[in-house]
């Protein structure tokens, strides 16, 4: 799951609140606008209305948050999957160039001897 994807559920939840808080000013409109013309039975019907309102609000925010924290876990166990792969990748290159310095160190003493040796050889022929 991308960044994006948790930016928009974070969003979401923001649209969430944002429509409880306007929800719950058109309940204190309503409350004033009817007290006078509502009876004690209306208003009730409309609070609780507005209380289970709020509380489905109020459960798409903890869902919302619960999935957000899930795809973190998942954003956060893939990254450390491919950093542990890096890791390994990484050591496997420092092995294999360790080898290769050291075929080269070998080659080159190999050819310092066989040029020594042809060096001596040569001074021999020299001096004689």
């Amino acid at each position: 799951m991308s960044p994006w994807s948790v930016a928009k559920i974070g969003l979401a939840v923001f649209g969430v609140c944002f429509l409880l808080i306007f929800f719950w000013f058109c309940f204190l409109l309503c409350v004033v606008r009817v007290q006078s013309q509502l009876g004690e039975t209306e208003e009730e019907f409309i609070s609780n209305k507005l209380i289970t309102l709020l509380q489905n609000c109020k459960a798409e925010k903890e869902r919302l948050a619960l999935q957000i924290e899930q795809e973190e876990e998942y954003l956060t166990n893939t990254l450390q999957k491919k950093l542990d792969q890096l890791k390994r990748e990484k050591v496997d290159i420092e092995n294999q160039m360790e080898q290769e310095q050291e075929y080269i160190v070998n080659r080159l003493q190999i050819q310092l001897d066989e040029t020594r040796k042809e060096k001596d050889a040569l001074e021999r022929k020299i001096e004689e």
